[in-house]
């Protein structure tokens, strides 16, 4: 009877760590699908601008995130009048677009905790945002019935912190100057990011040896 109980537990030990490292490997790789809004906001008031015009804000980013997605706000929640361009820069070498794409109403929407409406989104190629200073950028024309919202109680994400809005008189999708009134931000463009794990290949590899060894002894 004693060598029956001790063959069913030799058995099942390996199932059992084989199940462990399954849900470790799975525990990784989920970290690097969630993706949220980089800010949202509240309260606020819309607005809109004379002339056409690059919008937008700045951002610092304190550890590494993977930017997955950049999006428009959608004042009313009943779609875009326009085409918006939106881009991303590093402050530290204004000349270079990191990723920009054009969101229309047919973006995929993405609820915010404002009242006032909705974020459209598009997917684009991720990219690694290292620790420093960035800037998002819309294009909007003159009076654009596309409101954007200033003056509002903005939140980000953990890990990124609002500096200020930005914008510049343009035709095309042009790195924004530090707005003179508006620095409380001009929302606008959005971007979904998420943390950038850590990497587990290290720690799966310890636990691999570690269970060969128990099974040897």
């Amino acid at each position: 009877m004693k060598f029956n109980q001790g063959l069913k537990t030799s058995c099942h030990q390996p199932v059992r760590r084989s199940l462990a490292l399954l849900t470790i490997f799975l525990g990784c790789n989920a970290v690097s699908a969630r993706a949220g809004l980089l800010l949202d906001f509240t309260g606020g008031f819309d607005t809109t601008f004379g002339g056409n015009a690059t919008v937008g804000w700045e951002f610092t980013v304190s550890s590494p995130m993977l930017l997955s997605g950049l999006g428009y706000f959608d004042f009313g929640a009943n779609g875009l009048a326009n085409a918006h361009d939106v881009g991303i820069w590093n402050s530290a070498n204004p000349s270079l677009l990191l990723a920009s794409t054009t969101v229309t109403s047919g973006s995929t929407p993405v609820s915010s905790i404002s009242g006032a409406g909705q974020w459209l989104f598009n997917s684009i190629t991720s990219i690694t945002l290292s620790p420093g200073t960035y800037v998002l950028g819309a294009t909007i024309v003159a009076n654009d019935t596309d409101r954007q919202f200033i003056a509002a109680t903005a939140a980000t994400i953990s890990g990124a912190t609002f500096v200020q809005g930005r914008d510049i008189s343009s035709t095309s999708l042009l790195y924004p100057s530090p707005a003179a009134t508006q620095n409380d931000g001009i929302f606008g463009p959005n971007a979904e990011v998420s943390p950038v794990p850590e990497p587990c290949s290290a720690t799966l590899i310890a636990l691999g040896f570690g269970a060969l060894w128990w099974r040897k002894k």
